[in-house]
C-alpha cells in the first residue's frame, strides 16, 4: 500500500486505539488527531507508525477515520467547518455503528464520506482475532478496502447489518451472563468463583466453540446437550 496516501484517525477510545495498534503492527503510518494535545501526544507515542496531526493539518489528509461516538460525529465536522478548514478533498470514514453514513451525506452534502462498520468487539480487534468489517464502499474504493484488510476481513454489505448483528449478539451475551450469574448465586457459589466463571470460563468456551476447538470436556458436554 502506498504511503503517499495520508491516513488520519480522529478518536482514540477503545476502537481507535485498537485500529492504531493493528495498523502499527502492519507497519502502516497513521496521523492522530485529538483536541487535547496531551492525549494526542500520548496516543502518537504509543505506536512507532503514529504521528501527531494538528487540527490545521487535517485538510491535507486523504482519509480521516472517524472512530467517534455516533453523537459526536456531526459536532466534530461542524467544528472543523467553523474553524474554516476545507475538508472537501478528504474522505471521512464513518465507523459509528448507529450512525448511518447516508444521514451524514444528507447533513453535510459538500463533504465526501465512506462507511466502514466493525462487526467485532474492540478487544478482539486489538488482539487481531476474528476481525470483520462491513462497508457499502468495499467494492468501489479499493484504497479504503486495502487499508482495513490489513486488520481483517472486509466485505461489501449494508451498514444496518452490523448494527443488527451487534445488538443481537450483545443482547444474547448479556442474557446468558446474567442467567449464569443468577444460577451460580442460587447454587451458593462464592463471589470469587462467580467472577471467574463470567470473566474467564464462559467467554473462553464461547471463543473455542466459535473456532471449533473445544477441548475433550467441552466436546463431551456439547454432545450431551445435542442429544437432549
Amino acid at each position: 500500500m502506498s504511503e503517499t496516501i495520508r491516513w488520519g484517525l480522529a478518536g482514540i477510545g477503545k476502537i481507535g486505539a485498537a485500529l492504531l495498534a493493528g495498523w502499527d503492527r502492519q507497519g502502516l503510518t497513521t496521523e492522530i488527531y485529538h483536541p487535547d494535545e496531551h492525549r494526542r501526544r500520548a496516543a502518537a507515542s504509543s505506536a512507532a507508525g503514529a504521528r501527531e496531526a494538528a487540527k490545521e493539518e487535517l485538510p491535507h489528509l486523504d482519509y480521516l477515520v472517524l472512530a467517534l461516538p455516533a453523537d459526536s460525529i456531526a459536532p466534530f465536522i461542524e467544528d472543523l467547518e467553523q474553524s474554516g478548514l476545507n475538508m472537501r478533498r478528504t474522505t471521512l470514514v464513518n465507523m459509528a455503528t448507529t450512525k448511518g453514513t447516508a444521514s451524514l451525506r444528507k447533513q453535510f452534502p459538500e463533504h465526501r464520506f465512506a462507511g466502514m462498520k466493525a462487526a467485532v468487539h474492540a478487544e478482539t480487534l486489538r488482539r487481531g482475532e476474528a476481525v470483520l468489517f462491513v462497508s457499502p464502499e468495499a467494492a468501489s474504493d479499493q484504497t479504503l478496502k486495502l487499508r482495513f484488510e490489513a486488520l481483517g476481513d472486509v466485505i461489501n454489505g449494508e451498514e444496518k447489518t452490523v448494527e443488527t448483528l451487534n445488538r443481537t449478539a450483545t443482547e444474547a451475551a448479556v442474557k446468558a451472563a446474567a442467567a449464569l450469574e443468577e444460577q451460580l448465586r442460587q447454587e451458593g457459589w462464592q463471589e470469587l468463583y462467580i467472577r471467574q466463571a463470567l470473566a474467564s470460563l464462559m467467554p473462553e468456551v464461547i471463543h473455542a466453540y466459535a473456532d471449533g476447538r473445544l477441548g475433550a470436556f467441552g466436546r463431551k458436554l456439547a454432545d450431551e446437550l445435542r442429544r437432549d
